[in-house]
């Protein structure tokens, strides 16, 4: 049985169709940036519920979180983003049952995904710091 069969729950606010029907279980490796340590709830909100003034109520990629699913996608987004180089980069091993993901891309990072995570899941408790921030030389 996936999760899809199962009761996940997402926030109260999320739109229908959130997460989207193709989106998957999750059962992978994700990376995510995290802007400073310690690593807390504060850096798992999503665009809505961070408050971010250009956050769309009715897009579903507003309501998860933005992950790469390879190191070599970290990486690449890491050789775009200065936001990306001045971030920790943590893992987590996410399980079934922690939420749904689906590939987003979009053209400067072709390898970008949308994390819906459970409710229920301790989320910040999943994810270890791997790549510290790039030092920028005086």
């Amino acid at each position: 049985m996936t999760m899809r069969e199962a009761d996940l729950e997402f926030d109260e606010d999320i739109p229908d169709a959130c997460p989207p029907i193709d989106a998957e279980d999750t059962d992978c490796v994700v990376f995510r940036a995290i802007p400073e340590l310690p690593i807390s709830a504060d850096h798992f909100r999503s665009w809505v519920k961070a408050g971010l003034p250009n956050a769309k109520l009715h897009d579903c990629r507003h309501w998860g979180l933005s992950v790469w699913t390879s190191i070599e996608a970290v990486e690449h987004a890491r050789g775009i983003s200065d936001l990306m180089r001045s971030s920790y980069i943590a893992s987590a091993e996410l399980s079934i049952g922690d939420g749904l993901i689906k590939a987003t891309p979009t053209k400067p990072q072709p390898q970008h995904h949308t994390l819906w995570c459970d409710i229920n899941t301790d989320v910040p408790a999943k994810f270890t710091v791997i790549i510290h921030p790039e030092v920028e030389e005086p």
